[in-house]
């Protein structure tokens, strides 16, 4: 924390006492990142921590920094054999989040990801669903057109550094322009073709209240309501045998920068639509009403 810079003085002291509980096992980001042992080291960690802790379910949850964008080549990440050739292969194309991901699968335990990269190739979605794994516009609304949206980058200086690469950088390009494309699409009364939004990165200098406060992204409910999904079985009415939510929980996509929904279904990227699909879900669970923002046909197999 104290390297890092990026939280006050006064709440590093006070959480200080926290923190130094936590270990901090390596992680796999080396010159020479060899993903096929870092994958054993991986699943062998979560298996300790698991067993060492007497836990049921352990959330992988990836929360560095924005990586590369990965570029999708047939034969390396497009199906779940070949996405574990090539950690077999070290292929220079899979990302250290990718490991996470496959490691969290192959455990059988839930992988969330923190970060706008695309960590979900295909080929790491069609291993989910093999393995029964889980991966998991509000102004518009309002009648208001927003002409320049301004997002705070609450990592520090160091994040800045690595969103100056351009790969990393697309990264973030692709998550944020689909959400301005989404709010331009569904909104043609406000926005006429051919107006299009542009991603830039820069520094604002402003002081308005919005700039100065506290990011938002920590929060417990994220990896609870992962593990609350998992336990959630369904049947339809023809069958009676129960089975698990589809592999990409879209229903987590209200807490996360970048929602992943099932392939050949709509992207929801409207803060109010996440949430409602959310509630209506939760509200089903107990035999409650819920709304048509459900989607329930996108959430099940």
């Amino acid at each position: 924390m104290e390297r890092a810079r990026v939280l006050d003085y006064d709440l590093q002291r006070q959480i200080t006492p926290h923190m130094a509980q936590i270990k901090l096992l390596p992680s796999i980001y080396y010159l020479d990142f060899v993903p096929q042992a870092h994958l054993r080291h991986i699943r062998a960690d979560v298996r300790k921590f698991k067993k060492d802790n007497g836990l049921d379910r352990v959330v992988v949850f990836w929360t560095a920094n924005t990586e590369c964008y990965s570029d999708l080549i047939p034969g390396v990440n497009d199906t779940a054999d070949n996405i574990l050739n090539t950690i077999e292969t070290s292929h220079l194309e899979v990302s250290p989040s990718s490991v996470f991901a496959v490691a969290a699968i192959l455990e059988g335990e839930p992988f969330v990801n923190g970060a706008p990269q695309n960590t979900f190739v295909p080929g790491i979605i069609e291993l989910a669903e093999r393995e029964k794994s889980v991966l998991t516009e509000f102004l518009v609304n309002a009648g208001i057109k927003p002409l320049s949206i301004a997002s705070y980058n609450h990592l520090g200086n160091n994040d800045g550094h690595n969103l100056s690469a351009e790969r990393q950088f697309r990264s973030q390009e692709i998550s944020k322009s689909s959400v301005v494309d989404d709010m331009v699409n569904t909104n043609r009364l406000l926005f006429k073709a051919p107006e299009e939004g542009t991603e830039g990165k820069g520094n604002i200098p402003t002081m308005s209240l919005l700039s100065r406060l506290p990011p938002c992204y920590a929060s417990d409910s994220r990896p609870i309501l992962t593990e609350l999904l998992t336990r959630v079985k369904y049947h339809k009415a023809e069958t009676s045998e129960f089975q698990p939510l589809y592999s990409v929980l879209s229903l987590l996509s209200y807490m996360l920068k970048a929602p992943l929904v099932k392939p050949g279904t709509e992207v929801v990227n409207s803060l109010n639509r996440q949430r409602n699909a959310l509630d209506a879900f939760l509200k089903a669970c107990i035999g409650l009403e819920g709304s048509s923002d459900l989607l329930l046909e996108t959430r099940i197999w």
